[in-house]
């Protein structure tokens, strides 16, 4: 009974409402099964269940999957984490699959922010010492057991949610695709998602995590002309969308059938360490002035750009265009690379470098940049340049038409940085600048052009993640080099017109190929997960030229 009572006083007190379903009958198979574990470090310890395969064989290659339980499941007990979903995923794994359930201690979360705001900024918001261990966890059992670190998943649910979405960004290199469900994301890292398979999931009606938690990022995701995002609104559905979501056909299926080498192909010799090499933020305590402040009352100031406090920020004054913040670094640098934190970002600035003081040299511009929101820039320069001053140069202020006013940028932290691998990181800025000449040059129905554009978006959104790792970036590096090596082949289809006997529709809408449209020959390759099921044919008019030729 002090069991039953102890569960029923947690439920009560959690965020995650009672949309549950019980325990089933099974659920004691899932206990037996599941062994308990504990992981420790010197900020949190984490309790996690494990379950393997019935016939689990040391010598095989495994796919794992990672699930995040919601507020409601917080403990220390180990058990709870299993009551929503574990079982249902369990029973319905197509194939042999590891999975590990870790619980989050009581008053912590995955993602520390609150659940009725939707989003948040992964450069603002640290990550978690919860979630920091989890990914511990899965580093551990993929050495410790017969993982296939090419196949290894997340999913969550609410504040589990959350946390998916937060290692899809944090640690995109380690996971190969996400379940995320009525979970809140950073919109703002939509290019390093947009080339990553994500299945989501958000109610319509939903009180405690807002729906456009879901469908700002997966909104933004596919304005940057991402298709590997499939988002699924439940109408009029609150704040339980995990057991319809985990009832999907053929959802475990389409995640499975996902690699993470189709985003971040292997190296072909081994390489380590971070890029660059040792980085030092030599902006850190820099003598700092502006040219002018939003207030002048110690509410900004232009020593909080550089006080290594993601918190505090120097507001610009709004009354011009031009606004500048001027950094003494105190002594002459070799800078390789800049990362500004922008509280409300501007379309247009500009960065330029002086050893005197009195000579300033550009060496960066922005033209068309987003405004108003929350997001981190980082640059990396061609080559590395020799400074003592850095100028940041605001060129336009952004307008707000509810106030009718104008308002200038505010930075939470400008970096700039020094390293001892400046040539490392020139490699990948002139691969990057190299696939641009290439795509500007290249007809997209040239069989090169996809991939090319793939890998070198993808690589240009990996180097903007803290601790790039040089084997991931090493891999897209020659993947790009490669593709642009080979034999042009073009596709006589591209862009072509057709038509067809048969479609196949996703939740009722038509994907592949849409009837009498393009999707067949748009030069674009169909998710890897499509689940194919309709005979089709497709034809060119017998009166067009496209037949004739």
């Amino acid at each position: 009974m002090k069991r039953f009572l102890s569960i029923l006083m947690t439920l009560l007190l959690a965020a995650t409402p009672f949309m549950a379903i019980p325990l089933t009958a099974n659920a004691a198979d899932i206990n037996v099964i599941a062994t308990k574990h504990t992981y420790s470090n010197a900020n949190t310890t984490i309790p996690y269940r494990l379950i393997l395969p019935d016939n689990y064989n040391a010598n095989g290659n495994y796919p794992m999957l990672l699930f995040l339980h919601g507020a409601g499941e917080r403990g220390n007990d180990n058990e709870l984490q299993f009551f929503n979903c574990v079982q249902k995923i369990y029973d319905t794994m197509p194939e042999d699959c590891i999975i590990v359930v870790p619980q989050c201690p009581l008053q912590q979360q995955w993602v520390d922010v609150l659940f009725a705001t939707g989003t948040y900024s992964t450069d603002s918001v640290p990550e978690s010492n919860e979630l920091k261990a989890v990914v511990e966890i899965v580093k551990q059992l993929s050495e410790n057991y017969a993982v296939d670190t090419d196949r290894i998943y997340a999913a969550g649910l609410s504040m589990g949610g959350y946390g998916t979405w937060d290692l899809m960004v944090r640690h995109n290199d380690i996971f190969a695709a996400a379940i995320a469900i009525c979970g809140g994301a950073d919109a703002s890292k939509a290019d390093l998602l947009k080339y990553t398979p994500l299945f989501v999931f958000h109610g319509s009606a939903d009180p405690t995590v807002p729906v456009s938690g879901s469908q700002n990022v997966v909104n933004a995701i596919k304005n940057l002309g991402g298709t590997l995002v499939e988002y699924t609104e439940f109408a009029g559905l609150g704040h339980g969308a995990w057991n319809p979501a985990f009832e999907t056909a053929g959802l475990l299926d389409k995640l499975l059938a996902c690699k993470l080498s189709d985003r971040y192909p292997a190296p072909s010799t081994e390489s380590e360490g971070t890029i660059g090499g040792t980085k030092q933020n030599v902006a850190l305590g820099a003598t700092a002035t502006v040219s002018g402040l939003e207030t002048n009352d110690g509410t900004f100031s232009p020593s909080y750009a550089v006080d290594g406090n993601g918190s505090t920020r120097v507001s610009f004054a709004n009354d011009v265009d031009t606004q500048w913040l001027l950094l003494d670094l105190k002594q002459t640098y070799t800078v390789s690379s800049f990362e500004i934190a922008f509280k409300e970002h501007i379309s247009e600035y500009e960065i330029q470098v002086s050893t005197d003081g009195k000579n300033f040299v550009s060496v960066y511009n922005l033209t068309g940049g987003a405004e108003q929101v929350t997001q981190t820039d980082s640059i990396i320069l061609d080559a590395p340049v020799m400074a003592r001053y850095v100028k940041y140069i605001q060129k336009k202020r952004w307008f707000y038409a509810p106030w009718n006013k104008y308002y200038s940028g505010g930075i939470f932290e400008f970096c700039v940085y020094t390293d001892s691998g400046s040539q490392g990181a020139q490699k990948y800025s002139n691969i990057i600048g190299t696939a641009k000449t290439f795509l500007a040059n290249t007809s997209s129905s040239d069989a090169r052009y996809a991939n090319v554009l793939k890998y070198s978006e993808q690589l240009e959104a990996y180097l903007k993640m803290p601790n790039a790792q040089v084997k991931i970036a090493d891999g897209l590096y020659e993947a790009i080099e490669k593709n642009i090596n080979a034999t042009a082949e073009i596709n006589l289809a591209y862009q072509k017109s057709y038509t067809t006997t048969g479609t196949y529709t996703v939740n009722g809408a038509v994907q592949y190929p849409d009837k009498n449209g393009n999707s067949m020959t748009d030069g674009a390759l169909a998710p890897a997960n499509a689940n194919w099921k309709h005979e089709a044919y497709m034809a060119f008019n017998k009166s067009s030229e496209d037949y004739k030729n």
